[in-house]
């Protein structure tokens, strides 16, 4: 009797850890940002083909607090940032227009555009650097989460 009073003991346990765990992992997947991207390059290329703008769009799952930004990153390493919509909390279609992709010297060079979830923190950071004139960032502010990543070649 003793032995089976512990093994429904151990079992017991054992079941209660694993629900645990397993509301653990659903209130960790809830709470993380989601993005799509429905902007794609033309014919089929890696990389979006641009002169000087490109237009991206698609469709978040923010969580409370955080924004979407579309960041730059320059062929020197740098990153400039540009707010992408909805704004935190939102959940629906983002846009964003960026512009400027380096001078007639980076023709031909790839830049990479990373959608990230930015933390108040990091989004008074981006906000700052963003306002004209633009004041690149030589890292990525603490908190900044990247969701997903977009080649861009500049062609003229």
């Amino acid at each position: 009797m003793i032995i089976t009073v512990c093994t429904v003991i151990a079992a017991l346990a054992a079941l209660w850890s694993a629900r645990e765990a397993m509301r653990n992992n659903e209130l960790e997947a809830a709470e993380k940002s989601r993005i799509e991207i429905t902007t794609r390059p033309a014919n089929g290329q890696e990389c979006h083909q641009v002169r000087n703008d490109l237009a991206l769009g698609g469709t978040a799952d923010m969580v409370e607090g955080a924004e979407l930004w579309a960041i730059t990153k320059t062929s020197d390493g740098f990153y400039v940032a540009a707010v992408a919509r909805p704004r935190s909390p939102g959940d629906g279609d983002w846009t964003v227009k960026l512009h400027g992709f380096g001078s007639p010297q980076d023709i031909g060079k790839n830049f990479t555009i990373l959608l990230v979830e930015a933390p108040p923190n990091a989004a008074h950071k981006f906000q700052k650097a963003s306002v004209p004139p633009s004041n690149p960032l030589p890292k990525l502010p603490d908190g900044t989460r990247t969701l997903k990543t977009v080649c861009v070649k500049k062609i003229a």
